[in-house]
């Protein structure tokens, strides 16, 4: 067993004892990593129940584009030093950074849509919490909070008009198969003839391919 994590204030570690890991992450009330919802949740048992934010699921969302993100090969971080996890944090918390300015760049649209689909998923509701975001539907407006959601469906055809079929049905598509809708969301905006979705999201996630289908049938 080997540890490794760094913290927002720079402090960094390297430790096999498990104890000293969780000493040193204890003070946190966000945790974030590459792949720990799938893998080193299994082994660790945080304590305080803190925030979880795992960046393997944000990268084919907001970097859709082939080569897709140079920190990530398929599921896995590329990193300079195998079994290295110290080495593993640090990469894991560039790329947070860069997926975060990402976020930043979406259109307001998309980043509704994504909330609308994503924000009750394990996968993705830790990013939402960590960057605060707040839909249009919950924000003040002149000391007056907004109770009035955007519709899903005009928000989709008013920002993908004329690369979609216009007759699938978006909400039911959402209700069944948020993650995987979103996904192909984002391959379809990225305007890249190169775009793939990457072997690890159609093994996780095989109804990517008939959502797909559906958003893409245009007769």
């Amino acid at each position: 067993m080997d540890f490794g994590a760094i913290r927002e204030d720079g402090a960094s570690l390297h430790v096999r004892s498990q104890s000293e890991f969780l000493d040193f992450v204890s003070s946190c009330d966000t945790i974030c990593g590459h792949n720990i919802i799938g893998h080193d949740l299994k082994y660790v048992s945080l304590r305080n129940s803190p925030t979880i934010v795992d960046t393997l699921f944000l990268s084919p969302l907001l970097f859709p584009k082939r080569p897709y993100h140079h920190l990530v090969k398929d599921d896995k971080l590329q990193v300079d030093e195998l079994n290295n996890p110290l080495n593993d944090a640090m990469k894991a918390c560039d790329l947070f950074n860069d997926e975060v300015a990402a976020w930043g760049q979406l259109s307001s649209s998309m980043q509704e849509i994504y909330y609308q689909l994503l924000h009750d998923t394990p996968e993705f509701v830790g990013f939402f919490k960590q960057i605060s975001y707040i839909p249009s539907a919950q924000r003040f407006f002149w000391g007056r909070l907004l109770n009035t959601q955007t519709d899903l469906t005009q928000l989709i055809q008013k920002e993908y008009q004329g690369k979609m079929c216009s007759h699938a049905d978006y909400n039911l598509i959402a209700r069944q198969y948020p993650i995987e809708f979103a996904y192909c969301l984002a391959v379809i905006g990225a305007d890249d003839l190169f775009s793939i979705t990457p072997p690890w999201v159609l093994r996780n996630y095989p109804q990517v391919v008939n959502v797909m289908g559906q958003l893409l049938n245009h007769s």
